[in-house]
């Protein structure tokens, strides 16, 4: 809220927005105003609320602004009153001390987060870009693993969205994020961040870009190879059931396995093109690898201020391909494949959310993702494991066996490539077997 400590405290008084490109052309423009003056506070809300539009001074652009009106009534019953109603009342018996009132200003009662966001769902439905998801009427019936196994087996599913995160690059000998002690965030501490986040985060970022390029020259220091579940999403490719892969992950991998720039859609950016984070002027990339394996921040020419990869931040939007293929999942997709991902950051953890009730959803990750926990469905099916190891023992079950021996066969080539060492895959448990 207003007037707390923001997370980085050298930009206390700056003023933060969050602007959001959506697929319908308009600007929502979300400020947070403060009791003693109008200094905007950005933080990166889960929903996005306000009660009132204004008309912005660009075309298609609509200002909402939280909780002016009753910050404004509040201003004026404890700054704007006269000189004669500043004056103390007078005495009711003439001699005796007149009765002291407190001047203090009454604390500012920010409006009801609930409120705002009812408010935020009425405002896009008048705008006509927001529907209520309908609960099906009648039960839905229930899906087995051995029925997904049956269906890939005999043809059955023909639009294949697969969802991955980093997981799936975890052999390749990249770290997740969240898994204790061997996960990204986990290694940070030497980096003496406020919160592990901050590593990726625009405003830090722009005032201490040091911790991101020291740890991007360990992550984007040497070449890796794609893992067995990389070359899986290719295999959807080459026998035409994949609709798309959504990935959260950097790294490229996809791309290096060969799965098509046309099927892949990179949530969250990528570190093979550069930019200005303030004019946005490209960035030779060559360049910005150099400075990146250096640990050495490259900083604008012009703007005097540092330049990173095209991956997103947390302040940034993502990629305007990310919402224009959205519908495709709830009007085309017939299975949903998440592998490698804990859905723990949004707007990528809705993507489930978009297929239609029916639509079975075959989830391997270590752990269950949090947004199956608060509502699992009779066709999401878990399984619980290593995605290489659970991968490879789904493809025996399907039958496709020679299939993916042409899989490992071009991953060999690239490991020879490459000059990368094509290790044996160490044993994992899945409850496929």
């Amino acid at each position: 809220p207003p007037g707390s400590t923001p997370l980085y405290s050298s930009a206390a008084s700056d003023v933060y927005k969050r602007q959001t490109q959506s697929t319908w052309g308009y600007k929502v423009v979300v400020v947070m105003k403060g009791k003693d003056d109008n200094k905007g506070v950005a933080h990166p809300p889960k929903t996005d609320s306000g009660s009132s539009i204004k008309p912005g001074s660009e075309k298609g652009e609509k200002k909402i602004e939280i909780g002016e009106s009753s910050l404004k009534k509040e201003e004026k019953t404890s700054t704007d009153k006269s000189p004669e109603d500043k004056k103390e009342p007078a005495s009711a018996n003439p001699g005796q001390a007149p009765v002291v009132t407190s001047t203090e200003p009454k604390p500012v009662e920010y409006p009801n987060p609930d409120k705002m966001f009812e408010d935020m769902i009425k405002l896009f439905q008048s705008l006509g870009v927001y529907k209520e998801k309908t609960k099906p009427t009648e039960p839905i019936p229930p899906i087995t693993l051995d029925e997904i196994i049956d269906g890939l087996k005999h043809n059955k599913y023909k639009k294949i969205v697969a969802l991955t995160g980093a997981g799936i690059s975890v052999n390749a000998g990249i770290p997740d994020f969240r898994t204790p002690g061997t996960g990204l965030y986990s290694q940070l501490a030497k980096y003496k961040l406020p919160i592990p986040e901050a590593v990726f985060t625009l405003g830090y970022f722009k005032d201490k870009p040091e911790p991101f390029y020291q740890l991007a020259s360990e992550m984007f220091g040497k070449k890796y190879l794609p893992t067995k579940t990389h070359y899986f999403i290719r295999l959807l490719q080459e026998k035409g059931i994949l609709l798309r892969n959504y990935t959260q992950n950097i790294d490229n991998l996809e791309c290096e396995a060969g799965v098509s720039k046309e099927l892949l859609i990179q949530a969250h950016g990528t570190y093979t093109s550069s930019h200005c984070i303030k004019c946005q002027k490209s960035i030779d990339n060559d360049l910005m690898m150099k400075h990146l394996k250096d640990a050495v921040p490259l900083f604008c020419d012009e703007c005097k201020v540092p330049c990173k990869p095209d991956i997103v931040f947390f302040g940034e939007g993502l990629p305007k391909r990310f919402f224009e293929c959205q519908d495709e999942i709830t009007d085309q997709c017939d299975l949903l494949i998440i592998i490698g991902s804990s859905l723990a950051v949004t707007p990528f953890s809705s993507l489930p959310s978009l297929a239609k009730p029916t639509i079975p959803k075959l989830i391997i990750n270590i752990d269950l993702p949090d947004v199956f926990k608060e509502e699992i469905t009779p066709v999401d099916v878990y399984v619980p494991g290593d995605c290489d190891s659970s991968i490879e023992t789904l493809i025996k079950k399907i039958g496709w066996g020679k299939e993916f021996d042409k899989m490992r066969k071009l991953r060999a080539e690239y490991a020879a490539k490459h000059k990368l060492e094509c290790k044996k895959q160490r044993k994992h448990y899945n409850t496929f077997e």
